[in-house]
């Protein structure tokens, strides 16, 4: 896959939403805050498929750096912004992987996962 995928797969994620959550702090992002990062890093042989891109804050991208998702999670340096969101949310993100499938909103996907998700609310 090319660089291009990975411009699709921001496009496609902000499609129905205008804001998104950081995978790793659950910060709302807007498309010109928001990175793509690789859940396992291409510097260890991760490709530009869909399904190994997430949506992260410049922050979270650069604390992950190298590290694998599961790597980031377990690690001592774990940012405490990201440790109460990845507590709630440990596995990869079922949420992600419909709001892509069946292009429902964002809005309407989270509210069913976590209907008491007050600081998500734009």
């Amino acid at each position: 896959m090319t660089a291009n995928s990975v411009v699709r797969y921001k496009q496609a994620r902000f499609a129905h939403a205008a804001r998104v959550p950081c995978r790793y702090c659950g910060r709302l992002l807007g498309r010109g805050d928001a990175t793509v990062d690789h859940k396992w890093p291409r510097s260890r042989g991760g490709d530009n498929a869909r399904e190994n891109l997430t949506i992260a804050c410049p922050e979270c991208n650069v604390d992950k750096g190298s590290m694998t998702f599961e790597e980031f999670k377990a690690s001592p340096t774990l940012p405490t912004r990201c440790r109460a969101h990845l507590k709630i949310y440990p596995a990869e993100p079922v949420v992600e992987k419909r709001a892509l499938k069946d292009g429902t909103t964002w809005s309407r996907v989270l509210d069913e996962f976590d209907p008491d998700r007050e600081r998500w609310k734009a």
